[in-house]
């Protein structure tokens, strides 16, 4: 069944230690991919800023974060997505689609024509929703991630 969160951006410092649990909790189940520790996530609130191309979506449910995802502009076309997490007890329910298609409608309105990121081998439902949506396999990561890309040009808006 589909469901439908609370969508909004991480502007608090609540908020943003939640998603950083949150995601803390979701990387560990892939403990093998070490490398997405990032910086970003020693202060989000410092490294996701909308006013720089920078945001950080967080998705709540029965009054909790349930899930995450981050938009990082990398130039005037092209942008990152990462962060993108949701809480083992609520994926498949619909939540992950809604937070993708914001991030998205997002991607659109700020007329970038690229989108990519990077995801491990191990995680296996994350690999087969980016391939659904159209992302490409490109690449690998010096560490052994999968690159993955999606052109937004001549795509029409959901």
């Amino acid at each position: 069944m589909k469901k439908e969160g609370i969508l909004e951006l991480c502007t608090t410092d609540k908020d943003a230690s939640s998603a950083s649990l949150l995601m803390t909790e979701v990387l560990k189940e892939f403990v093998s991919y070490e490398n997405a520790f990032g910086s970003d996530l020693e202060n989000l609130l410092d490294y996701y800023k909308p006013k720089i191309h920078k945001y950080l979506w967080i998705c709540k449910a029965e009054n909790k974060i349930i899930g995450t995802i981050a938009l990082d502009e990398k130039s005037d076309f092209r942008a990152e997505i990462r962060r993108f997490f949701i809480s083992s007890s609520y994926r498949g329910k619909g939540y992950g689609k809604q937070l993708f298609q914001n991030c998205l409608n997002q991607a659109k309105e700020n007329n970038y024509t690229e989108l990519y990121l990077d995801v491990s081998a191990i995680q296996k439902r994350a690999l087969e929703f980016y391939k659904s949506r159209g992302f490409t396999h490109t690449g690998f990561t010096d560490y052994g991630s999968y690159i993955l890309e999606l052109s937004l040009q001549n795509k029409p808006s959901d």
